[in-house]
């Protein structure tokens, strides 16, 4: 039988894939982004309360985040393909200071990963709105997680909300489908 949060989730996902600007697909793909979020960052978390000093704290990190995802993948019986690279983009992101370059980009729309109708609109500048009418040239993939990773160069338009309040807090958004496999 489902418990109230599995039914509450399953109706949020029913209404969430017929809105005009989105889909199941695009759905799902932000939903396995929030959740691969949530398994790196609490794993890094989690980690960090066996590290009693902050001298070569990277290494440390990855070994043991690492080591404790290879455990929950097991027990899970389900294998992230690049789980190892996963943990080095994450621990990287936090302990390793990155130049930022400018980026540009094209369309007039938001390009957000689960479907967004924002467009461009001087209507609400300046207000608390405007985040939602203001599009930003985004790094697709962010300089923190490039390198053998991404290329730095790629850019998209993305509504100043999802930009700032989403991507830029979590880098689960930044990854392409690849990652998620």
């Amino acid at each position: 039988m489902k418990g109230p949060n599995e039914l509450a989730f399953e109706r949020m996902i029913r209404i969430a894939e017929v809105l005009p600007w989105s889909s199941r697909e695009a759905i799902y793909a932000g939903l396995s982004r929030i959740i691969l979020e949530q398994i790196m960052s609490t794993s890094v978390s989690s980690a960090l309360l066996s590290i009693e000093s902050d001298e070569e704290v990277g290494r440390k990190l990855k070994i043991l985040v690492k080591s404790s995802l290879r455990g929950a993948m097991e027990t899970a019986e389900v294998k992230l393909t690049h789980s190892d690279d996963l943990v080095d983009i994450y621990v990287d992101a936090f302990d390793k200071k990155h130049s930022r370059t400018r980026i540009s980009s094209t369309g007039d729309k938001c390009n957000w990963v689960m479907g967004c109708p924002g467009v461009e609109s001087a209507t609400f500048r300046g207000t608390r709105f405007e985040p939602f009418t203001r599009l930003d040239d985004d790094h697709i993939f962010p300089t923190s997680r490039t390198g053998r990773f991404a290329e730095a160069g790629l850019g998209q338009k993305l509504c100043r909300y999802h930009n700032i309040f989403w991507k830029g807090q979590h880098i689960a958004f930044a990854l392409d489908d690849f990652w998620l496999l």
